[in-house]
């Protein structure tokens, strides 16, 4: 609860902010993730029982805009915009990202998502997955729900994503 997690992976590294590895009954609220490089939020394995409420995911940045092992080309990486870069295709630049086949019963509400290279909340394999009432800008993809995924998505507001959702 109230997390900070900004500026992971800028040497090279993976930048994931929260990486979850079968864990279970997990709330993470009120808290805010910027400049990763990474997902925000990432399980694997068999989480069970995750939520993910009311944080503020934004301003991801591309993981190939900080590849390089320059300081000059990380530090351009860093100051441009992060729309710059919201059509590459890297599927790891995700707010929520769950696909693994034991995830089950996880809950993403009223979450503000904004300028993610790629998408804003992902579910693939996952069982009772319920995905509402947030608010996602910006992003390649706003929400993606595929191989296997069963659940809901409701109430969701999704403006300016180059593809709004992928069922």
């Amino acid at each position: 609860r109230d997390i900070i997690c900004h500026d992971t992976g800028t040497r090279g590294l993976n930048g994931e902010g929260i990486y979850i590895v079968d864990g279970q009954d997990i709330t993470i609220e009120n808290s805010e993730f910027y400049r990763l490089t990474d997902e925000g939020i990432n399980c694997k394995g068999a989480t069970q029982g995750l939520i993910v409420r009311g944080n503020y995911f934004h301003d991801f940045l591309s993981t190939s805009r900080v590849a390089s092992q320059g300081l000059l080309t990380r530090l351009v990486a860093w100051l441009t915009p992060p729309n710059a870069h919201a059509g590459m295709n890297n599927s790891e630049d995700t707010a929520v990202n769950c696909r693994f086949p034991d995830s089950t019963d996880i809950l993403v509400e009223c979450n503000v998502i904004e300028n993610m290279p790629h998408t804003g909340v992902r579910m693939h394999k996952v069982r009772n997955a319920v995905t509402r009432h947030n608010l996602i800008i910006n992003a390649k993809l706003g929400i993606d729900y595929g191989k296997g995924t069963t659940g809901q998505i409701e109430g969701n507001f999704l403006y300016a994503n180059a593809r709004p959702y992928k069922l």
